[in-house]
């Protein structure tokens, strides 16, 4: 039965399997496994590339085309390319250990793995540690860490497959272990949580679950590497259209984003001009209006000068053209994937309260917490400025003017807020002593006398009488209830002797509308008290 008439789970693309599809799910594994044995970065692309290649070439040898069965199968070509390069370069990780005595019946109890909710909400920060300390393990521990921890494999396989004693492999698993506690401690004791989980553990979930952190190279730029720029360009010289019986889909067409066919034996000519911006990677970054665009060339032994259009202040859906330094090739690119920025409003931040009295309010104006720390940040940087005077009244405007820091990501709304003035007491003691001043004035207890047959005490008073001079002797401003109340009394020098005038005052919440109740004697006093308890029960005083 032939590939195309089979049942698989992997895409075709004309006839062959997609290989872009197969990359980019598998590559974070490979990726991992090679990098997690060596720690040159360079060693582990080309190493990527060898299990690519290989991968590929003999991918017909699937027992069932499945990206499961792929990404499992290649990720063991992975780890025996890393392997035997170690192996190669680094020998003294394959040679027995000699002189160290080791008990082979203290057996290293595998510790296994589990899934914790504080654990696994900082699985990439567990990860990340684990890379680090796998990173500082001498080679050979650190090969014997990652077979027994990773691979799970037993202390007697990993022996035969490095040609090893199995005591050798004990003793290093041993000091790889030592090492690992030491590190988390040191760890631990920096203020890293392991909520309560013993090392080993901590380790081995970190080690296994690490691959979904990895950032591979992306497809396009992995390609090139076996583009007429790169490895492929050196096993063709070496003849490697005498390998394969059909043309290999090897490069990336970067201008579609899918796989192109170069045919090995025929369709690739040293002669042919080839067009650089092929395999260029252009990343757009940044935020949206403000993005910036850059390109990537993923091979050190070509070099391109390329020059973009415009590579600044770019929004999402801008067209810009890369072009080489000669004019001979262009390409247009359409800019997408920068961040939204975030638009701020200040006034759901902003708490602005008025106190006092009318025409001597103040403003309180205060920054409030939001649900965002990032927010909170930005919110921080922001200056302000309006009247601090104490001269406010209701209905006035109050404006506040924002200094807007530069801050990449976030943009205010407005830059100048206003607020109407309100709830600002009335200072009613102007108002109040006014009226007061109205009652008693002369002319006015001169006509509230008249209109009185006699005082509180049931005495007459004359017709006749004439004031002479009258002094404001008590004032007093309560409320009762919602109501303005005061009180108010008087000296009364008159041709008729001394009388004594008191005024009961009620007055609206406004302080439009007043009533007034008078009472007045002559020369005691008694029936003046009498009065004033009478007509003031419940009153407040100020």
């Amino acid at each position: 039965m032939g590939k195309s008439e089979m049942k698989t789970s992997i895409p075709m693309v004309n006839g062959e399997f997609d290989y872009e599809f197969l990359y980019n799910h598998s590559s974070k594994l490979i990726f991992y496994v090679i990098r997690r044995l060596i720690n040159d970065e360079d060693v582990v692309k080309d190493l990527v590339q060898d299990t690519y290649i290989s991968a590929f070439k003999n991918i017909d040898d699937l027992d069932e085309y499945t990206l499961e069965d792929f990404t499992r199968w290649s990720a063991r070509i992975a780890s025996n390319n890393a392997k035997q390069y170690l192996r190669k370069k680094r020998p003294m990780a394959f040679t027995d250990l000699t002189g160290d005595e080791f008990d082979l019946n203290q057996e290293l109890e595998d510790e296994g793995t589990f899934e914790s909710p504080d654990v696994t909400a900082h699985k990439e920060e567990i990860s990340q540690i684990v890379a680090e300390i796998m990173d500082s393990l001498p080679e050979d521990q650190r090969l014997c860490v990652f077979m027994f921890y990773f691979e799970d494999k037993t202390t007697k396989e990993i022996s035969e497959e490095l040609d090893l004693s199995e005591n050798t492999i004990k003793s290093r698993l041993r000091y790889g272990r030592d090492k690992i506690k030491d590190m988390l401690s040191t760890k631990e004791a920096q203020g890293f949580k392991f909520f309560s989980v013993a090392p080993i553990p901590i380790f081995v979930y970190g080690l296994k679950n690490g691959a979904e952190f990895v950032k591979p190279i992306p497809f396009k730029g992995f390609a090139l590497a076996m583009t007429p720029f790169g490895k492929i360009k050196q096993l063709i010289k070496n003849g490697l259209d005498k390998v394969f019986s059909n043309p290999v889909i090897l490069a990336s067409a970067v201008a579609t984003g899918t796989l192109a066919v170069i045919g090995i034996n025929s369709s690739l000519k040293k002669e042919d001009p080839i067009n650089p911006l092929e395999y260029v990677e252009v990343i757009f970054e940044g935020y949206d209006k403000n993005g910036v665009a850059k390109y990537e060339w993923h091979d050190d032994s070509y070099e391109v000068d390329l020059n973009f259009d415009k590579s600044e202040n770019l929004s999402n859906g801008d067209v810009i053209k890369l072009s080489t330094k000669d004019g001979a090739f262009d390409r247009e690119f359409e800019v997408n994937g920068l961040k939204d920025i975030t638009k701020v409003d200040l006034s759901q931040y902003l708490k602005v309260s008025f106190s006092g009295l009318e025409g001597q309010g103040i403003a309180h104006v205060s920054l409030m917490k939001s649900d965002d720390p990032d927010i909170d940040i930005y919110l921080e940087k922001i200056e302000l400025e309006y009247n601090q005077d104490s001269t406010l009244r209701n209905n006035d405007l109050f404006e506040i003017k924002v200094f807007v820091p530069q801050v990449e990501g976030y943009q205010l709304i407005s830059d100048n807020l206003e607020y109407k003035v309100s709830g600002l007491k009335q200072d009613i003691r102007p108002i109040i002593m006014k009226r007061i001043y109205q009652i008693h004035d002369k002319e006015n207890i001169s006509e509230i006398l008249y209109q009185q047959d006699t005082d509180l005490n049931g005495e007459w008073i004359s017709d006749s009488l004439e004031i002479i001079s009258i002094e404001l002797t008590e004032v007093k401003i309560g409320k009762q209830g919602a109501q303005y109340v005061t009180y108010s009394e008087s000296k009364l020098t008159t041709n008729d002797g001394t009388y004594q005038v008191g005024v009961v005052s009620q007055f609206d919440p406004s302080l439009k509308v007043s009533s007034d109740i008078f009472g007045a004697i002559k020369s005691s006093r008694v029936s003046l008290e009498s009065f004033k308890s009478y007509y003031l029960k419940d009153v407040v005083w100020e």
